[in-house]
């Protein structure tokens, strides 16, 4: 029986003056489709853009691109049992902090994952929730909640609970705030100041962003919290946003409504490499 196999890639061309990088990319997938055939694996494919398709439950998903597509591809996967493996189709322009290997270094490789011999880590993501209703996907990297209007202070009410007690809460006025999964420690979060933390670490990480305090110092700034606690985030603005893992999947918000988020979601099982775990310590001792 043949491995069914789903590759998450982008089928879109670029603009002219990203004609090198398509072509570097279309030669990734044939190489990628030539080993995934010499293994005889049927292969299935996914636009990273797609986010209605429903995987089964036992799915192996390759993402073929870089951190981007490996976002969009770990969006899909609702189940442990399902495994991610991120292939970087651009290694000189693409840090591919999330992806196991370059394209051109599959030798080996892929046969582990298929023979369940593969060093598979499963990380925690965040599960959102606006109303007490689950918001999008359980996010890898991060969300951003921000002011609709990207020039616009960002007001709100802020809180960190535990069983269903809050231990501290304030009212904040910045532009608005990080709220980072282990696996996005490495971006956004860090760049404002956050840490970055070890990839199975279970934790979520608050940055706020631009905090205005002139008139009170807030004690909830950049934290780390356990996943005993939850986060709470009261909307006083007219119009809020929060996006989830990027600019591309964005839930609007209105005055009164109330966000939380939590650890309770699936964890991703994604392949890791060697060279991958030894990339990110690299990068953690650089920002020391």
């Amino acid at each position: 029986m043949k491995n069914e196999i789903y590759i998450v890639t982008r089928f879109s061309p670029p603009g002219a003056y990203l004609r090198h990088e398509n072509d570097t990319h279309q030669h990734a997938l044939e190489s990628l489709e030539k080993h995934l055939e010499g293994l005889g694996c049927n292969i299935n494919y996914l636009d990273r853009r797609d986010r209605s398709f429903q995987l089964p439950d036992d799915a192996k998903v390759i993402s073929l691109g870089g951190d981007g597509s490996a976002l969009a591809a770990a969006a899909l996967l609702n189940s442990e049992n399902q495994s991610l493996l991120a292939i970087n189709s651009s290694p000189k322009t693409s840090m591919g902090i999330l992806c196991a290997a370059p394209y051109t270094q599959l030798d080996g490789l892929l046969g582990d994952w298929l023979n369940q011999r593969a060093h598979i880590v499963r990380i925690p993501r965040i599960n959102f929730e606006c109303n007490g209703l689950h918001v999008g996907h359980y996010a890898l990297n991060e969300g951003l909640f921000a002011h609709a209007n990207p020039a616009a202070m960002t007001r709100y009410r802020i809180a960190v609970v535990q069983n269903d007690v809050a231990l501290h809460e304030e009212e904040h006025k910045s532009s608005g705030l990080w709220l980072s999964a282990p696996a996005g420690s490495t971006g956004a979060a860090t760049s404002a100041g956050g840490a970055m933390l070890p990839l199975e670490e279970e934790s979520i990480q608050v940055v706020v962003r631009e905090p205005y305090q002139l008139e009170q110092q807030y004690s909830i700034t950049q934290n780390v919290y356990s996943p005993e606690n939850s986060i709470h985030i009261e909307v006083l603005d007219r119009e809020s946003s929060l996006y989830l893992d990027g600019p591309y999947r964005e839930t609007r918000l209105r005055r009164g409504d109330r966000l939380s988020l939590n650890l309770k979601a699936p964890k991703l099982s994604l392949v890791v490499s060697d060279e991958m775990l030894k990339r990110r310590k690299r990068l953690s001792k650089g920002l020391k």
